[in-house]
């Protein structure tokens, strides 16, 4: 795994059949229960290459999470290749219900990935982006023009990212969120980007669900302290209150399951895949410009 993610970690700005090759093994991984609970068992250590700085200790789970949402990040502000995004929010909501002891790191990433896309689809919308917690204080937009044709389609990808990301929120804590103190601290320390969705059509139902998490949690931190909470007296009362969070209070949507499906003729993209393999590891001399003869 640490190779594959790797790789996909190192892949640049332009699409290729090698990165949709690792998303496709990734997504299948994931299909499986045992994978996804196994990943976050294993330890990996002296991460140099997945993050901004440097990882001394995180789990295998947590270190796929962060490089499937970086891959999210550079696709939407490079490539908007809807193949790579889909795929890497399919795996994360496949492995969303069996998160267990996420880093603060992996938890900020997904968080943080619902912040910026949030903004953006807010001002392609021409609505007020409200200021955000541990972020710079944003002016609300005066834009009044209509968006453009290019604009709208690239809204309506905003929208079904969010709602996606929504989802695997949910997943995650509807049924691990006991053994998930960093998941919750970064939603209330990010708690006002979820409010402009409050009663918006499409979102209700996945937002109620979170803030209910959020005033829970919130209510306890405030009954139990006084400010300033420090970031260590809040995750504590995370891990207390916890244990008496009553699930039954969460609206229950499906568990999230995808598979990854062949397209019709897959030999379009996997041959040319394939012997574009052999062609640069085999040291066999390929005249790849020349036209075959008839036969």
């Amino acid at each position: 795994m640490l190779p594959l993610l790797k790789e996909l970690s190192s892949e640049g700005k332009k699409p290729s059949h090698h990165s949709y090759m690792l998303l496709i093994i990734l997504l299948i991984l994931s299909q499986d229960e045992c994978f996804n609970k196994s990943v976050h068992e294993i330890t990996v250590k002296n991460i140099t290459w997945a993050s901004e700085k440097s990882i001394p200790q995180t789990t295998l789970g947590s270190l796929m999470i962060i490089v499937l949402v970086r891959t999210v990040h550079r696709n939407i502000q490079h490539l908007r290749d809807k193949f790579l995004h889909t795929n890497c929010l399919a795996t994360l909501a496949n492995m969303s219900s069996h998160f267990h002891s996420l880093s603060l790191e992996a938890a900020e990433k997904i968080v943080n990935l619902f912040r910026v896309l949030s903004r953006k689809y807010l001002k392609s919308k021409g609505e007020p982006i409200p200021a955000i917690t541990g972020a710079q204080p944003t002016s609300p937009t005066t834009r009044t023009s209509p968006t453009t044709p290019t604009e709208l389609a690239d809204t309506e990808t905003l929208q079904e990212i969010l709602l996606m990301l929504l989802e695997i929120i949910n997943s995650n804590l509807t049924y691990t969120l006991h053994v998930n103190p960093h998941f919750v601290y970064s939603l209330l320390y990010q708690r006002e980007i979820f409010t402009p969705y409050h009663g918006r059509p499409g979102f209700i139902d996945l937002v109620n669900n979170i803030e209910m998490v959020i005033a829970f949690f919130a209510n306890n931190v405030e009954k139990d302290g006084t400010p300033p909470f420090s970031a260590q007296f809040v995750t504590d009362i995370i891990k207390k209150y916890s244990k008496t969070w009553p699930r039954s209070r969460l609206r229950k949507f499906s568990e999230l399951k995808f598979r990854y499906v062949e397209e019709s003729q897959p030999d379009e993209f996997f041959v040319p895949y394939v012997w574009s393999l052999v062609q640069k590891h085999s040291h066999i001399h390929f005249e790849i410009n020349r036209k075959s003869s008839p036969t």
